[in-house]
């Protein structure tokens, strides 16, 4: 019976299993870019995060009309004096000048995931001042993605008048 064939409406085997070996090596090939865009966004979130809070910091001083401190903190309640920001930190009165917090603390950050925040070695913390100003020798943030990094990474820099700009700086500074 001529008029009676069947189309078949299905994949056979060997088609299956020819469009799994191309979708194997499609995903082969497109994991390791997703990688490179995860560490890329890891570090984007902490810049902006870090930028939030130095805002956050500097606004805070001019309201209150008194010293705010931001600084690196593992436990979000107390400075850690080092120059890693990556643990977290917190913002919070610094009454006495002293680089610790004094009472209660406005705001902190916990841990960021796939990042390393390095700032100055010489200034481990940003003290605003009522006036929005920021004395002492401009600091540097530099954002270093745990993945590949390139030839450049990001950076936040608060000049002494308080000023927050964001940029990019060499991949080496990411090795020290």
């Amino acid at each position: 019976m001529p008029g009676n064939k069947r189309k078949s409406r299905g994949f056979t085997l060997i088609e299956q299993i020819a469009a799994l070996g191309i979708f194997a090596v499609l995903i082969g090939v497109a994991v390791p870019s997703m990688q490179g865009l995860l560490h890329r966004n890891q570090a984007h979130v902490a810049m902006d995060a870090l930028s939030r809070a130095l805002h956050a910091t500097r606004m805070l001083a001019i309201e209150r009309q008194r010293h705010v401190l931001l600084c690196p903190s593992a436990d979000g309640r107390r400075c850690s004096g080092g120059h890693q920001w990556q643990h977290g930190w917190v913002i919070a009165l610094d009454r006495d000048n002293d680089g610790q917090p004094d009472g209660d603390v406005f705001s902190s950050q916990a841990s960021l995931p796939g990042v390393r925040i390095l700032g100055g070695r010489n200034r481990t913390h940003v003290r605003y001042h009522a006036d929005g100003s920021a004395p002492g020798s401009n600091l540097t943030l530099v954002i270093c993605p745990t993945g590949d990094i390139g030839s450049t990474v990001d950076a936040l820099v608060v000049s002494n008048v308080g000023r927050i700009r964001s940029g990019h700086v060499p991949a080496a500074r990411c090795r020290r």
